[in-house]
């Protein structure tokens, strides 16, 4: 069974579907879950990156971590979390490689929300290339 489960979160409701599973899981198994979030960078021509306004977001982010964190307190989960920063697939998948996780839980869809039967792109990339 898993030992080190890594629970990408994106401040979707849709996307903290995975934490339900991650409990039932964990409370049978026991292991280590560490959520992240991970923050890319404004893209494109008006991309324009406000070092100020990325600290902010940074701590917003982390306080949704933190959030996340104390809801799963009552269940006594040995919980880290930690905000990445980057291309979200491919910071995750780097992550996970780089911290040896036996499973990663994700949910089929997050803030793109639900947009017909596939899963969304940040998930495939994942779970074709997390290996």
């Amino acid at each position: 069974m898993p030992q080190r489960i890594l629970a990408p979160l994106d401040g979707s409701s849709l996307a903290c579907g995975v934490l339900p599973h991650i409990i039932a899981l964990t409370r049978a198994e026991g292991g280590q879950v560490t959520l992240v979030r991970v923050m890319e960078a404004p893209t494109g021509a008006n991309a324009h990156l406000d070092p100020v306004d990325w600290q902010l977001r940074k701590a917003e982010a982390q306080a949704y971590l933190d959030e996340m964190a104390a809801r799963l307190a009552p269940y006594q989960l040995e919980l880290t979390s930690e905000v990445l920063e980057g291309p979200t697939a491919e910071r995750i998948i780097e992550f996970a490689h780089h911290n040896d996780f036996d499973l990663i839980a994700l949910s089929s869809h997050g803030q793109s929300g639900l947009t017909g039967w596939t899963i969304s792109g940040v998930a495939q990339k994942i779970i074709q290339r997390a290996r």
